[in-house]
């Protein structure tokens, strides 16, 4: 029943006619707004019904053009499972947006995630998942934008990609200056049962350790990897700082 409500409108009018509407009510948004109002105000719209959601995109494009709005566009493509459509909006944002690349990257990625969960095959499974790795690396080792460098930790956790999640973890920390990334991948190679990495992770954190509950942390972490002998050293590194250790 409810998915029947989705499509009422497409099964009730001809297509011409909803065109002509959107085309109208898309003449009184510039009316009202300036472009980036139009693009806010069209980006947080549900997108419950793909087919309608992509004639609005489509219609706006022809009046306001702009990285986001293709973007979305090859996002609602993609759910949908029209990867011909959706490669030839990233192309027209590349031909647009030729220095835009966080946007054709992350469309890049949405089709390739679309298809990693519409098929079964395990082997296609498994060579998406390496094209998907490859834009995050890409992503993180080009630019120095930390919402697109964020974007793409947020997606190899998802992913459950181990060595990209770690280079854009360092690559926050690299970008921030914030403990909390280096101490995430302490935690995270921990959890992943990955001990030589998180030792050498320990290692790179106790140089930047300044206060006591830093200290705490590493000696536990240290711990944590199962090797007496390297909590120890790790310990009389912490205690040579002086005032850490009380």
């Amino acid at each position: 029943m409810q998915k029947s409500k989705q499509y009422v409108l497409i099964n009730t009018f001809p297509l011409k006619e909803i065109f002509a509407f959107t085309g109208i009510f898309l003449g009184v948004l510039i009316f009202l707004f300036p472009g980036d109002d139009i693009e806010k105000r069209v980006l947080q719209e549900e997108n419950a019904n793909l087919d309608l959601s992509i004639m609005y995109l489509e219609n706006i494009t022809r009046i306001h053009k702009s990285p986001a709005i293709f973007e979305a566009l090859v996002d609602r493509y993609a759910k949908k499972g029209d990867y011909v459509r959706a490669s030839e909006s990233i192309n027209e944002l590349r031909r647009l947006f030729p220095s835009e690349k966080s946007s054709y990257l992350r469309g890049e990625y949405a089709i390739l995630k679309s298809m990693y969960f519409s098929t079964s095959d395990a082997q296609k499974k498994e060579e998406l998942i390496a094209k998907m790795e490859n834009i995050l690396n890409d992503a993180v080792l080009t630019t120095n934008d930390e919402k697109f460098v964020y974007w793409a930790f947020k997606e190899s956790i998802y992913i459950d990609s181990f060595n990209t999640t770690l280079v854009s973890v360092k690559k926050l920390f690299s970008l921030t200056k914030q403990q909390k990334w280096l101490q995430f991948a302490v935690d995270y190679a921990i959890a992943h049962s990955k001990y030589k990495v998180a030792q050498s992770l320990i290692e790179e954190y106790v140089t930047y350790c300044s206060d006591t509950d830093c200290a705490k942390f590493i000696i536990k972490s240290a711990l944590a990897t199962g090797d007496p002998g390297f909590a120890a050293d790790i310990s009389m590194k912490i205690a040579k700082k002086g005032e850490l250790i009380q």
